[in-house]
């Protein structure tokens, strides 16, 4: 199982872009940012932990 798969870690966004990185904090999850993190897909490559 791979690292990615392991930590549940996504990764959106331009390819090319600079990274962001979204973490939740304690009892979040992934969810949390599904209305923040589309405004910066078109610029930024974003991870979600």
């Amino acid at each position: 199982m791979s690292v990615m798969v392991r930590n549940n870690v996504r990764i959106i966004g331009r390819p090319d872009g600079r990274p962001m990185v979204f973490a939740h904090g304690f009892g979040c999850d992934q969810n949390m940012w599904r209305l923040v993190a589309p405004a910066f897909e078109d610029e930024y490559r974003i991870v979600l932990r």
